[in-house]
């Protein structure tokens, strides 16, 4: 953008005399790193017109936990097929070609 508009970039050693100058400061608090597409989710309109929250699927966090600590037994016990059944039933999103 700045080139397009006939300027130039100012660098400490490259082009120090430069029209403008790029700082890399971070992210600032609450700020996101990419943005998510709805996938298999409802949208809820808010009170902007572009703006919509996902209603998407959850577990509950008692049931979330038994299952994890049922998926590492099986997993201890080297059993690929109840670890592959646990994982669909955890993420019913993935889906997997075989279960052996």
């Amino acid at each position: 953008m700045i080139e397009l508009s006939g300027l130039s970039i100012k660098s400490k050693t490259d082009n120090p005399k430069g029209d403008i100058e790029i700082i890399y400061t971070g992210l600032r608090p609450g700020e996101k790193l990419y943005e998510e597409l709805l996938i298999n989710a409802e949208s809820i309109p808010t009170e902007n017109p572009l703006i919509f929250r996902a209603k998407e699927n959850f577990i509950k966090y008692e049931i979330l936990i038994q299952e994890i600590k049922l998926l590492k037994s099986k997993i201890q016990e080297k059993d690929t097929k109840e670890c592959l059944q646990i994982l669909n039933k955890l993420v019913p999103e993935w889906k997997t070609d075989k279960i052996y």
